[in-house]
């Protein structure tokens, strides 16, 4: 199955760390979102999107992306990083692929590394994640999704 991840990640790079441990482990691509477009979507059977989470939200430039691509019968799965555990983050970009009428197979949410203004002050939230179990869970994760979409 022909998969690959789509990521943003800046900052610390917490998400790219997740995306690229995600692909090895799915022999996918792992690819920022910037190098993506249309033709991306259309080349790939399984597509993961991921993002750190800003305000409770994936970043804009990702939830763009979604909407204003057709995802209607792809299979995907979303996957995100914060300074908070907060996978309820992944919500809303799991209903907006679904209204655009993706198959979403899964959710991954691990802690990143945090600076933002605030958090600077007291030397970041999460500090030292992800760390080698987020990968490995991350890893894991991977490959039940391959698995899951191979027999649909």
């Amino acid at each position: 199955m022909k998969t690959i991840i789509l990521y943003v990640s800046y900052h610390h790079m917490n998400t790219q760390k997740i995306a690229i441990a995600m692909a090895q482990a799915m022999g996918a691509e792992a690819l920022p979102l910037e190098k993506a477009d249309v033709k991306t979507i259309d080349a790939y059977d399984l597509i993961g999107l991921g993002s750190g989470i800003y305000y409770g939200k994936f970043d804009k430039r990702m939830t763009d992306f979604i909407a204003g691509n057709n995802w209607e019968g792809k299979k995907t799965f979303v996957f995100s990083t914060s300074g908070f555990n907060s996978p309820k983050s992944n919500n809303a970009t799991i209903r907006l692929l679904e209204d655009k009428g993706a198959k979403v197979l899964g959710s991954f949410h691990c802690r990143g590394y945090d600076t933002y203004p605030l958090f600077k002050l007291v030397g970041g939230l999460s500090k030292g994640y992800p760390d080698e179990e987020d990968i490995r869970d991350a890893e894991k994760f991977g490959v039940e999704i391959l698995k899951l979409a191979s027999e649909l």
